[in-house]
């Protein structure tokens, strides 16, 4: 009953630190996934009016944003 008992709180303390753990690793996510999707976004509307603007090729455009999409 001892050993039991111990190694029961054992089991809770270590779950309660894993959920912890989870749970930062889900917040750290979800923003950086967001700077992920500012970052193209804003490469993609640079993109359009440096295009429209003819001071950048449709071309150059594409892997531009290409390069913005594998970064993040």
């Amino acid at each position: 009953a001892l050993w039991s008992s111990t190694h029961r709180e054992y089991v809770d303390e270590n779950l309660s630190v894993f959920y912890s753990v989870k749970a930062l690793d889900r917040w750290l996510s979800v923003r950086l996934e967001t700077l992920g999707n500012i970052a193209v976004f804003a490469t993609a509307v640079a993109s359009i009016v440096l295009t429209r603007a003819g001071r950048l090729k449709s071309g150059n455009a594409g892997w531009g944003i290409t390069q913005a999409l594998s970064i993040t």
